[in-house]
Parts: C-alpha cells; structure tokens; sequence
C-alpha cells in the first residue's frame, strides 16, 4: 500500500534588494540585483526558503506617494531588468520581489533623462563650455552622484558641483576637428542616463579629417578597409600622422588592408602642422556590417488540381564572399504567422495549398539566413487555381441583321482549361453601356430580345466552373435587328481584271458588284471547269472578290451569287463569265483584212461600217482602229476589244485613211498585224 508524501515548505520573505535605472533613446531600462541567486553549482542555492518566484515593476509619477504596476505578466524569478519603451516625464520605479511569504521592495529609482550643449570660442585651440541639462525626478533624498561629459568613449571632465545647477564643463586646448560629445549623469542610487551625441565643429589652420574605402555603414566584415587621411593645413604643412584604430597605432599618412569584425569602431586620426605645432584631431565611428543574404523565391508558380508545385527558393551572400557557410532557408506560405517550411526547395501538394490559402493569387515569403544572423527576404507569388479557359467562341443561329419579334439564340463554346465551364452574357444596345443579361451559369446559350431594333453587341464572359476570376476568356458579336426585312438586291455585275484567255499561274481576280436593295450584300462564287458540275469556291460574305485556281486549263464558267446581308433567300440575283485558261500563250494573227461596207467615196452624214478579219493564230482576235484626215495625225478611234467594226464619223469631209491593228486576245504587243483603207467624204 502506497502512503502519501506531505511537504512542508516555510517560505521566507526574499531579502532587501536594490534597483537604479538608466535611460537612453527615450527609453528607460530598470535593473535590479537578484537577492537569492541560483548557481546552479551549490543545491543550497536551490532550497533558500527565501527565493522569489517572481518580480513586479512599478512607477509613480506623484514622488511615490501612488504606483501603477507596468508589466500585464509576473516576470520570471531569474528576471534582473525591465525596459520601459513609453516612460512618464519625472516618474520614479521600484521593483517588487515575491514568494509564498509575501513581497520586499526596492527602494524608490529615479529617471532622469540628460541632453548636452556647448559653447565658447570654437577655434583651435578652443575652450568649449559643455552643458548638461537634466529632466526627470530623483527619489526622495537621492541625489546626483557625478555627470561626466565624453568624446566618444574618452573621459573628457566632470562637473565638480553636480548638485547644483548649472551643470556644466570647460574644456580648454581643442583641437581643430568635429567632436561627438556625450553627457553621462549617474544617481546616488546607481542609475545612469546618457544624452544623445552632439557634434561640437572647432576650426584652425589645420583640420584633421578622413574617409574609408568602402564608405563606413557599407563595410562588409570581408571586406579590406583603406583608411585614407583629408586632413588639410591651411599654412604650412602636416608631417605627423597618428592613427588608432582597434587599439593599434599606424603612424602613416593612410593605412590599408585592414579588416575588421562586425562593430561600431571608434577610429581617431591625429595629425601635426609643421608650421605652427598645432595639432589636430578627429574621432569618427566606422561602421563594418554582415551583409544580408539576397533571397531568390522564383516564381511565379502555378498548382492545378492534382498537382503540386516544388518552389525553386535558393539565396546567395555574394556580398560577404569570404562567409562560405551554408544559407537555412523558410518558406512562409501563407504570408502571415510564423514560418512553414524550412528547407529551400519544399514540395508542396494542391489539397494543402489550396486548404491553407484557398483558389486565387497568394503571396509567399522566402527568408534567407546566414551564419552571422542576417536575413534576406524576398516575395513571389502562387496561383492556386483551376487551370483557365483559353478560349471561346460565340456564334449567332441566324445572319445579321434580323427583323423585330425573330429569335436569335447565341451560342458559346470554352475551350482549353479545366473544364466544365461557366458563361455570362452582355448585351449592349446602340452603343450604350453594357448589362448582363444572363449571369454565370452552364447553360451556353442565350436569346436574343428581338423587339429591341438598332446594333446589338453581344459579349460572353467564360471561366471554369470553380474559378473566382471575373473572366478567363471572352467573346463578341456585333448584331442588327431591323423594322423590317431588307429590300432584295436587283443587279449584279461580274468582271475579270484580266481579258480571257490566260496562261496558267496567271491570278485572275473576279470583282462582283451588286446594285439595288439594300445596298449591304454578300456574295457567293462558284466555278465549273470545262462543262463540269459547279463547285461553291467562296460561300456567302460581304468580300466581293474571288481568285480563280489558275493551275487548271480550259473552260472555266463563273458564277456569282448576290443577295442583301440578313436575306435568307439562296440569291436574289446572278451574273457569270466564260474565262479559258491555256497551257501557253496563243499563236499570233498571221494576218488581217479591212472592209467597207460602202464604196468610196460617199457624201457626208453618211455611216460607213469597216470590218476587219483577222487570221491565224488562236482564232480569238482583239482589234484597235485609228483614223488620220486629210494626212493629219492618226487618232484611235476604237481601242482594243473583241468587236471587229467601227463606224466613221461621216460629218468630217476630206481623205480619211482608216487603219486597224490586230492581235490575239491574251497577247500584250501592241500589234501583230494591220490593214488599211483610203475612204473620202465629199
């Protein structure tokens, strides 16, 4: 049978302890020693009935007469400090100690706060007056123990009366040279508060001064530091360098090939003026930082159901190359909270992301760390998604335009992408502004409001089923629903724009042109090839053109179909051509003959008919006619074409010689043969 255990423990109020403060930056630091400190060694140290559990810190700023506790949780029993970010003007602290047996007390902090100036004659040697000026309370019967003025980290003097005001230095046998001073005032209860550093600039004949390569704040802690000296001298000469830097002294005029660990280091360069024995001095704080890593995220990357997405993250710290020690590396993917993977390149599934950050595009963060602490971050960006549509098409079931009260159904069609897919319809009336008329479903097709006349911009918006994009693809129609069906066209002409025949791989361009109705029209070709059945070479469009396939010879009949755009007749008028096309150009007229139909001469007013004949070659001639009167210049009459006559102007009297010129059709020379005849007009 087990027995029960009962512990007595006779806790001991903790022992008096004592707390002072510091401040610095606007802030106030309140330390205190440990009244019953663990070893870790001696086990008495562990069972001192007197140990703490825990530590409070409270402030009064009515001298102590009322205390506001500043911390929300215990602080743990090994704390010995506390700094108060927001401190009240002239408040005092104590710090409370307590266990089992109750609480012990400190005795009242103070928190002054000091800042410094100076004054005088500020040329070498100059005597400079520094003062300090002290706000805050002090506790009831504490007082100011010392304030000390500092060059740096360098005891400049202290105020010999540091209870009374004002408080203040002489500093006597400046250098010339910028000077970063600093006031330290320190309690009788062992606070301390340190004013932020003043520049006091003191001028002479010499001034000491210098600059590092690289720049100080831009040292890396691989780089080499050249410390090179501007100090100038107004008269005569510098022959004395003296340089410290990390407690070792160079005495020439610049020092290279120093390198130096992460730090703030105080270097101070003193020079010598050959001329008047003045010496010069300056103290300037160099900067050697570790440079952060550079993160590379990659990306953007894309994860589609059933997949997953591998992030190509990796960093480099190029900018402090000697550090070869390896980069860690987290990835935080949701961008919010603490870091989720630690490895550069994590493998990551769709159902996760998806689960963590849901469809969309989410931002990540790489964070890069190196050997030394620094971190580098950079974003990239994820789409977790369904994959999109990558196209649509829109067709209407009926030619525009349309008249009032006829249906018109538009159907869409996604492609590409992850389907199912969902469709919204726009309408737009006359150029008005858009309105949806069928919001995001699966249903592809949309209707027409007919009753409605004018132009009709038809858009669809697609996207897959799921997605949360506004649109992934989209697609338009311009629609016109009219009062009343279209008059019909009336006429239509047909031409080539090369005369019949022709060679083979000669383009032959057919321009149809139609007339009447209602002045829009569509068109439509079709050709049979030596008696053939007839072939639809262009279906029905508004483009008026059509090029024969001049690679197949013989006879080609076109014909062209025209009606209105919106008729649904098969055509409402017709015209055609018989073109030939051979194999090679035709044999030239071998020869020509021209006839009157009256004897000459013959008196005025009276039409005389010339015939010319031509002969050999193809068969198929082209004639052109000219006219000279009276042996003047000769005029064409009647240019090249296939009518073999010209009538004569009979009004003119006189010698008229008539001339032809004749060629085979589909020949470019001017002539192949010619005739002529004399007539007179009396």
């Amino acid at each position: 049978m087990m027995r029960p255990i009962v512990l007595k423990y006779d806790a001991m109020m903790p022992p008096a302890f004592s707390a002072k403060t510091s401040s610095a930056n606007g802030a106030v630091t309140v330390t205190w020693n440990d009244p019953t400190p663990v070893d870790y060694v001696s086990l008495a140290t562990y069972g001192n009935p007197a140990n703490e559990v825990g530590y409070n810190v409270y402030s009064s700023t009515d001298g102590g007469a009322t205390f506001t506790k500043l911390n929300s949780a215990n602080l743990l029993a090994n704390s010995t400090s506390y700094t108060v970010t927001n401190p009240a003007a002239g408040a005092v602290y104590k710090v409370e100690a307590f266990n089992a047996a109750g609480s012990t007390f400190t005795g009242l902090a103070s928190s002054l706060s000091v800042s410094v100036a100076a004054s005088g004659t500020l040329a070498a040697p100059a005597s400079v007056t520094l003062t300090a000026t002290l706000t805050g309370g002090l506790p009831s019967g504490a007082t100011i123990a010392q304030i000390a003025f500092y060059e740096g980290a360098n005891l400049v003097g202290v105020d010999p009366t540091p209870n009374t005001a004002p408080y203040s230095y002489t500093w006597t046998g400046v250098t010339a040279g910028t000077h970063t001073i600093t006031a330290k005032v320190t309690d009788s209860l062992g606070g301390v508060a340190v004013s932020a550093p003043i520049n006091v600039v003191v001028t002479g004949a010499l001034t000491a001064s210098f600059t590092t390569t690289p720049a100080s704040g831009s040292i890396g802690f691989c780089n080499t530091i050249a410390f090179n000296s501007t100090s100038t001298a107004a008269t005569g000469s510098i022959t004395g360098y003296s340089w410290l830097i990390q407690g070792i002294n160079y005495s020439t005029q610049n020092v290279t090939n120093i390198t130096l660990p992460i730090g703030t280091y105080p270097v101070t360069l003193g020079v010598i003026n050959s001329n008047t024995g003045e010496v010069a001095q300056v103290t300037q704080n160099v900067v050697v930082i570790n440079n952060n890593p550079i993160a590379i995220p990659g990306g953007p990357y894309t994860v589609v159901p059933g997949g997953s997405v591998t992030l190509a993250g990796s960093g480099t710290d190029t900018l402090d190359a000697c550090n070869t020690a390896p980069l860690t590396y987290a990835w935080n993917v949701d961008n919010a909270g603490a870091y989720d993977y630690f490895t550069a390149n994590p493998t990551i599934s769709y159902t996760t992301l998806k689960a963590v950050l849901g469809v969309g595009v989410h931002t990540m963060t790489l964070q890069v760390t190196d050997s030394n602490g620094g971190v580098g971050t950079a974003t990239t960006t994820i789409n977790v998604n369904f994959l999109p549509a990558t196209g649509v098409t829109l067709t209407a079931d009926k030619v525009s335009p349309q008249i009032v009260n006829t249906p018109v159904v538009f159907t869409a069609a996604g492609s590409g992408g992850s389907s199912p897919y969902e469709y919204r319809f726009f309408d737009s009336v006359n150029g008005g502004p858009f309105t949806v008329v069928q919001n995001y479903s699966t249903t592809p097709t949309w209707t027409l409001n007919t009753s409605v006349t004018g132009k009709h911009q038809i858009i669809v918006h697609v996207r897959v089923v799921g997605s949360t994009a506004n649109y992934e693809q989209q697609a338009s129609i311009i629609y016109s629903i009219t009062v009343a069906p279209p008059p019909p066209a009336t006429g239509v002409t047909l031409t080539a724009d090369k005369v019949s025949p022709q060679i083979v791989n000669t383009p032959v361009v057919f321009t149809a042109a139609g007339s009447g109705g209602s002045g829009i029209y569509e068109y439509r070709f079709y050709d049979s090839v030596n008696g053939g059945a007839f072939t639809v070479v262009q279906n029905y469009s508004t483009t008026p053109t059509w090029t024969l396939n001049t690679s197949v010879t013989g006879k080609h009949q076109i014909i062209v179909h025209v009606r209105v755009v919106g008729s649904t007749a098969n055509y409402e008028q017709q015209a055609s051509i018989i073109y030939s096309i051979t194999v090679a150009p035709p044999p030239p007229a071998t020869g020509v003959t021209l006839t009157a139909d009256k004897v000459s001469p013959q008196i005025v007013n009276t039409p005389v008919v010339f015939t010319a004949a031509g002969s050999g070659g193809s068969g198929s001639y082209e004639y052109q006619f000219f006219d000279s009167v009276n042996n003047g210049a000769f005029t064409v009459v009647q240019n090249y074409s296939t009518t073999p006559t010209w009538t004569l102007n009979s009004s003119v009297t006189g010698k008229h010689q008539i001339i032809v010129h004749v060629r085979v059709v589909g020949s470019t020379v001017n002539y192949e043969q010619q005739a002529s005849n004399i007539f007179y007009l009396q």
